[in-house]
């Protein structure tokens, strides 16, 4: 698996935006007029994978087939053309490739694989040797330009057309000072008047302001009393958003470990309160919308060992699925239900998650827990990924049901600690069988 496999990505003509603006750039900003056409290739340098793996990032991470054009070591292009490639500099972060790297770990979670990206340019039309140097290097000083300070060529030009009026400006520049001098002294009159009356006013204001002062600290010393409740609850606010802040600081570091697979952090769970918290955050997340969210949370629950952050992961995004399923543009003017439930049953927590929104097809459902699949709009396909992962990290299973134009619901069914031990148990009742939980796949029903 150490090859380099090379594949170079195009947009589409209809979708090339980024192309066509530099080479409306060039014509006009460079003024190289024979320049017909410009065209834009990411090419990504791959190594360390497999090739079916790399075939699978062909498709899902490289490139996106609706939109872009995906040529495998070399492209066409014609004798008259030329190109040239940009690269990162040594020590350079690379966003692009970074990203790329960690989807690619997603598909095969035991491969490490090294990805290089370097931005290709095909100049078209009949230009000279010296045209195309000179365009060559203005593209090499304008992409180091756009990568530290996000400007465009455009943006560069009107940066020195405007520096250049103010040089004009400054050109004269004895006028300039016989002016700067003359509203200096008028300053110095208009400050001389405003003491003036400053000290008039002040004599005056003094005697005034005695009696209000004394007026408003009654005033204060009621508002004081009156809101004094009004205080304690907007603190108490504040320290609840202080905590969401830090969860989701925590959340983002650990999901970055997590897909590089990193295991969970174990720790004791006190479960009613965890899920009551979690069911609170979503429901004021919600509270804009016209969908109606409801929770049973049955009552001392027994004590979970698991990861908390990685668990109201799974919660926040079954609770986000519910929501989209029945609101997907996010329009807050549609109606509905969302229904949370925990109790137990046969030995094991169970986590129920209802809505009811348009349903899942069964053709849907063979591939809702692949990678990067997505059947939303603008759906990244990573969630239930996610939670699939999540949940076997944490020896539960998963269970779908779902109803053609009636809803959904998930239940995700975890071990919980024994009485008296800090381990958690696997037995099941007579209702069930013995299984391995680390190995479990979703049970899927569709009706």
């Amino acid at each position: 698996m150490s090859n380099v496999k090379r594949v170079f990505v195009e947009k589409k003509p209809e979708f090339a935006v980024a192309a066509k603006e530099l080479g409306h750039e060039i014509r006009h900003y460079l003024g190289i007029t024979d320049v017909t056409g410009v065209r834009v290739l990411i090419r990504y340098d791959v190594e360390n994978i497999s090739d079916e793996t790399f075939e699978k990032a062909c498709q899902g991470v490289f490139a996106e087939p609706p939109v872009d054009i995906l040529y495998k070591e070399t492209f066409n292009m014609s004798d008259a053309d030329h190109s040239f490639s940009v690269e990162y500099l040594p020590g350079q972060f690379d966003q692009r490739a970074d990203s790329a790297e960690q989807c690619v770990r997603f598909i095969k979670e035991d491969e490490t694989p090294v990805i290089h990206t370097a931005t290709t340019y095909v100049i078209e039309g009949t230009i000279s040797e010296e045209e195309f140097a000179e365009t060559e290097e203005r593209l090499n000083v304008l992409n180091h330009i756009k990568n530290r300070y996000g400007k465009t060529l455009e943006d560069v030009n009107r940066a020195l057309e405007e520096k250049k009026a103010r040089l004009d400006i400054l050109s004269d520049y004895d006028l300039y000072l016989e002016r700067l001098k003359k509203e200096l002294r008028d300053a110095e009159e208009t400050l001389q008047q405003a003491a003036e009356r400053l000290t008039t006013l002040r004599k005056k204001a003094a005697k005034e302001l005695t009696a209000k002062i004394s007026s408003h600290l009654l005033d204060l010393n009621f508002l004081e009393v009156k809101f004094e409740m009004v205080f304690q609850k907007f603190s108490e606010f504040t320290l609840s958003g202080i905590d969401d802040v830090e969860f989701m600081i925590e959340l983002l570091t650990r999901l970055s470990a997590y897909g590089h697979g990193a295991a969970p952090s174990f720790e004791t769970i006190h479960t009613t309160p965890f899920l009551r918290h979690a069911a609170l955050s979503f429901a004021a997340s919600i509270s804009s919308s016209n969908i109606e969210f409801t929770s049973h949370i049955a009552p001392e629950l027994p004590d979970l060992m698991g990861d908390p952050t990685l668990l109201k992961e799974v919660l926040i995004n079954l609770l986000k699925n519910a929501f989209e399923a029945i609101d997907p543009e996010h329009k807050d003017n549609i109606s509905g239900s969302i229904h949370l439930k925990a109790f137990m049953r046969c030995g094991k927590l169970h986590i129920t998650i209802s809505d009811s929104g348009c349903g899942i097809t069964p053709e849907q459902i063979d591939h809702i827990f692949n990678p990067f699949v997505s059947f939303k709009k603008g759906g990244s396909g990573i969630g239930l990924a996610i939670v699939k992962r999540i949940v076997n990290s944490h020896m539960g299973t998963l269970d779908l049901t779902s109803n053609i134009g009636c809803g959904t619901t998930f239940s995700v069914i975890l071990p919980v600690k024994k009485y008296g031990t800090d381990k958690p148990t696997y037995e099941t009742s007579d209702m069930s069988h013995n299984i391995n939980p680390g190995s479990c796949n979703p049970i899927i029903r569709c009706n």
